[in-house]
């Protein structure tokens, strides 16, 4: 059951636990819950992380790249309906083999 409606795929985003200083989906695009799911993250430029991360060259630290990517999989992950009761979703515990490109 793919999800379009952008009332449901908020509703989907609001089961993400991290708090807004922590969370690295602002929306949801595309949601097949148990399948895929695409998301994005406005990155302002005023977030903390970006004043020591290379600073007058700002840059996305690759470990949040992974956190949102693991945030995003946990969206995926959770079946729908979204306000399912009992539903404990896994944590991540470990990412084995991480890279990272530089663009272009």
């Amino acid at each position: 059951m793919s999800i379009a409606n952008a009332d449901e795929l908020a509703k989907a985003l609001a089961f993400l636990p991290h708090g807004p200083e922590f969370r690295f989906v602002d929306r949801l695009t595309a949601l097949e819950p148990g399948v895929h799911g695409a998301g994005e993250y406005t990155v302002r430029g005023d977030e903390p992380f970006l004043r020591g991360h290379f600073p007058g060259d700002p840059m996305m630290p690759g470990v949040l790249l992974v956190e949102a990517a693991a945030q995003l999989a946990g969206i995926v992950a959770r079946p729908a309906p979204f306000a399912a009761a009992g539903f404990e979703a896994d944590r991540a515990a470990r990412c084995e083999n991480p890279r990272q490109r530089k663009a272009g």
